[in-house]
Formats: C-alpha cells, structure tokens, sequence
C-alpha cells in the first residue's frame, strides 16, 4: 500500500523484490487492486506481469516494478 500511494503522490520509481515469481506477481497485483479500491482506476496507465505505470496528481508518471529475485549460498567444502 505504502508503494502504491508514494507512486500516486509522487513520480517515481519503485522496485521490489520478493522471493518467488508467484510472490512478485501478487505484489504487483494488490498494488493495482489498491488502487482502483481507492477509486483512481483511471490514473492506472498500463499494467503487465512486471510494470504497473500510474499517473500522478500533478501529471507525471510513476513505475513501480515487481520482480522474483533468488539468493543462492555456495559453500565450499573444506577438506583437512
């Protein structure tokens, strides 16, 4: 919610990240279910899988991006 209204106020950019490709798709989803819940379904511009582009109040655009991102640990064995 907080990307949401900081992308409706103000033009900028936003990435997040999360552990899953599913993870990332429902992030990105309630933030365009957010908005159209605080009736600015017109300030949506375009909506896809990754990119959610809003208008703001005074005219500009905000993109607000959600991807999965996967942290792998190698660890190298040690012999004696």
């Amino acid at each position: 919610m907080f990307c949401a209204a900081m992308a409706l106020t103000y033009g900028c950019t936003i990435v997040v990240f999360s552990p899953s490709r599913r993870t990332s798709d429902q992030i990105l989803q309630r933030m365009h279910d957010f908005v159209k819940l605080l009736g600015m379904a017109d300030r949506v511009v375009s909506c896809n899988i990754e990119n959610l582009v809003l208008r703001t109040e005074e005219g500009g655009t905000s993109l607000l991006r959600s991807f999965p991102s996967k942290i792998s640990v190698s660890l190298a064995s040690k012999s004696p």
